[in-house]
């Protein structure tokens, strides 16, 4: 059956005027500019919507709005409140192995791509008799035992007094050697080093003390270099001593060589 849908002013007119309406029945509401549909009440079917505005908060992260026409929302980051990152907060990212496609993330697993930082080697060595010699240091070596060392990571390889480091990066080579000196002379030792496997040349010296046969004295010195190993192969270090004798030894009980990685090279 076909029905004419009528036009009244407001609800009031309307049901002056339909005082039985049926199921199925329409009317429109000029005053709300509402379509309304009779189910055994009248409700609205097709409306001027319930939408009036888009507002952004002050701590959305957005601007823009408007409460007519084209709405339009940017992204605005410097409104939205500042926060300590968690591991487990939410970040939105453009998958561009999806066609850019928006997703979300976790702080921590944008984190997990950042290349490793931090110190990621520490080893230490000894020798383990007093040295009175002069010349490069090639036997009597030992990996720390010192209380509470233990080395971090793969650690740097000995063989005849030649040190190999585990992988390249920057790395800070120190020696902390105790000198016994009863001589005018200065004890020393060198930290020398080679970037191509063969020729080495003093990277820093270290100077002991002299007592000019007063009794004799000892006094520990430490110095630090740092290398630039950028292949495994060809930059290593070892170390030399000067000036010693019977009178100027290196002490064997509080010398140290120690290796540290600092960054990648």
């Amino acid at each position: 059956m076909e029905q004419s849908i009528g036009i009244f002013a407001d609800s009031t007119a309307r049901d002056a005027q339909i005082t039985s309406p049926i199921e199925g029945q329409f009317c429109y509401l000029a005053d709300s500019d509402v379509l309304q549909l009779y189910t055994s009440s009248w409700n609205d079917y097709i409306g001027a919507g319930d939408i009036s505005a888009v507002n952004t908060s002050a701590t959305s992260g957005l601007s823009g709005g408007a409460s007519s026409g084209a709405v339009n929302l940017v992204i605005a980051p410097n409104s939205a409140t500042a926060a300590t990152v968690a591991g487990s907060d939410i970040v939105l990212i453009g998958d561009a192995d999806d066609s850019n496609n928006l997703k979300k993330t976790t702080a921590q697993d944008i984190a997990n791509l950042a290349p490793s930082s931090g110190i990621t080697e520490i080893d230490s060595f000894t020798i383990t008799s007093n040295v009175s010699s002069n010349g490069d240091l090639t036997s009597n070596w030992q990996r720390s035992t010192a209380a509470g060392f233990n080395k971090l990571g793969t650690g740097v390889s000995e063989s005849s007094g030649i040190f190999t480091f585990p992988s390249t990066g920057f790395y800070e080579v120190e020696a902390i050697v105790f000198f016994e000196s009863r001589s005018a002379s200065f004890p020393q030792i060198q930290i020398q080093v080679t970037t191509d496997n063969s020729s080495y040349s003093s990277a820093l010296a270290i100077f002991g003390g002299e007592r000019a046969n007063q009794g004799g004295t000892g006094v520990t010195h430490s110095g630090t270099t740092f290398v630039d190993v950028t292949d495994t192969t060809q930059v290593k270090v070892k170390f030399t001593s000067a000036n010693l004798d019977s009178s100027n030894v290196i002490d064997q009980s509080n010398t140290f060589f120690n290796f540290k990685r600092l960054a990648d090279t």
